[in-house]
């Protein structure tokens, strides 16, 4: 699933799973009409209100009886009208339907095994024009991370290329590789922000195949002004991770690493529990045990106590024996950071001296939410908002970085962990000089603007609830 990405969400991500839940609810919280008088539909949809009633944010949005919601519908159509205002900066935009997949592989020691090409990409809308002067949208795609021992990294496809042809054919669409086992790629160039199309452009051929995906992307350790600097690009909070990061800041720490460079530009969010042993490697052992972030649900969720409304960070040997001594985190981030990843920023914030964002500003997923399965559907719908222990969140749109830089403008990528990747380099820079560079204005504003990550309606992984209430 070369666009498994992000999304799996920009929307997903702190989503929280049950696998198995069954709620009794009052009947003066829904009215359900008798099953026997209820088509199939009808049952999907009283299943929803049943849920949404319960569990969502907004609910009290939403009509007190079953009977008062216009329920002639299919599942994702009714659903779609239990949303409070759908897609709104302050409404929902993040609660989502869809059908049931089993499919997939399940993320072992936070790694999951994968078939297909091994890449990750953004696309850029484009023009053409042709000889004869006419115009016509094509689409670009390019690399910007390549799994190892996947398909593209044995075709020696690498961060930054810039893929214009599928089959010899130029791409008009967004998602013009799924459908396809095999297929040819060509790849063209770009010099001074400048992108032209050759007949002398390599073609490279490339077939599905399986390998295995972690969500460490690049672990690697730096000096600057004698200072080891450890730098991490962590792809998603997935379940099992927890072992890979020990592994990583044992590293880190073995080498004397005294500053950290967290990469979450990629990072759509994931699983708290993991969000809660990152946030515990990161902030000084004598924090260890005090709150990370709360939840603030509806009224009956918060009267249930079904939902753990205030998580803590780890005191446990493990985690001493790994973490770093930190007194400041430097983040970067794109418009693609969201969910858990924000929520790491947020709430490591009160127990450093400083945490420095730099990149793009991020998403501004400040909720979380639920899985709720029954044999056709799984239901996500936001159940909380999110705060730090100081009580504080970060806006709808998004946490504003202390420095911006837009990875897009600097084509062709450089790779993750280089000192020169220009939004490390950032870091790199304050680390050795105490303050950000200087730079003129044009060049912020130069290149092609910020593209596009390939998404998925949905996002994220998932954290069951019984961690969650632990």
């Amino acid at each position: 699933m070369i666009h498994k990405i992000w999304l799996r969400t920009l929307c997903n991500a702190l989503l929280i799973t049950c696998l198995t839940l069954f709620h009794s609810c009052k009947k003066d919280e829904f009215a359900p009409s008798d099953d026997k008088t209820l088509d199939y539909d009808n049952k999907e949809n009283l299943w929803i209100y049943e849920k949404m009633t319960h569990w969502y944010l907004w609910n009290e949005h939403i009509p007190n009886s079953f009977e008062k919601t216009y329920h002639n519908k299919n599942a994702e159509e009714y659903f779609e009208s239990l949303l409070y205002k759908r897609n709104d900066t302050y409404g929902d935009r993040f609660s989502f339907i869809k059908k049931r997949d089993n499919s997939g592989s399940k993320a072992q020691n936070g790694t999951t095994t994968e078939s297909d090409f091994g890449f990750e990409y953004k696309y850029m809308n484009s023009q053409l024009k042709n000889q004869n002067g006419t115009i016509s949208n094509i689409y670009l795609y390019i690399v910007f991370y390549v799994y190892p021992n996947s398909p593209a990294d044995k075709a020696s496809i690498k961060r930054g290329d810039i893929i214009y042809k599928i089959n010899d054919s130029y791409i008009t669409s967004t998602d013009k590789l799924s459908k396809y086992d095999n297929v040819s790629l060509r790849l063209c160039n770009i010099e001074n922000q400048k992108i032209t199309f050759k007949d002398s452009d390599p073609t490279i051929n490339i077939s599905r195949g399986n390998y295995t995906a972690s969500p460490i992307w690049a672990s690697t350790i730096l000096t600057k002004d004698s200072k080891k600097v450890g730098y991490l690009c962590y792809k998603s909070f997935t379940e099992g991770s927890e072992q890979l990061l020990y592994k990583a800041f044992k590293d880190f720490k073995d080498n004397g690493v005294s500053d950290l460079v967290l990469d979450l530009r990629y990072n759509t969010g994931g699983r708290l529990s993991v969000a809660q042993h990152l946030g515990s490697l990161i902030i000084p052992e004598e924090h260890l045990g005090k709150v990370f972030f709360k939840q603030q649900p509806n009224d009956i969720i918060k009267n249930s106590k079904e939902l753990n409304l205030e998580l803590k960070t780890h005191k446990n040997t493990t985690i001493i024996n790994n973490k770093l001594e930190l007194t400041r985190l430097y983040v970067l981030t794109t418009s693609a950071t969201a969910s858990a990843s924000e929520t790491t920023i947020l709430c490591s914030a009160p127990y450093l001296s400083n945490v420095y964002v730099i990149g793009r500003t991020t998403r501004g997923k400040n909720k979380s939410s639920v899985e709720l399965l029954n044999d056709t559907w799984s239901l996500n719908p936001i159940i909380a908002r999110l705060y730090n222990c100081e009580d504080k969140t970060f806006k709808e749109t998004g946490i504003v970085p202390d420095f911006e830089l837009n990875e897009d403008q600097n084509l062709p990528y450089i790779a993750l962990g280089n000192p020169e990747e220009p939004l490390l380099n950032v870091a790199l820079y304050h680390i050795e000089n105490g303050s950000f560079p200087t730079r003129s204005k044009s060049s912020a504003e130069s290149g092609f603007g910020e593209l596009t990550i390939f998404n998925n309606s949905e996002g994220g992984n998932i954290l069951t609830l019984d961690e969650l209430t632990k």
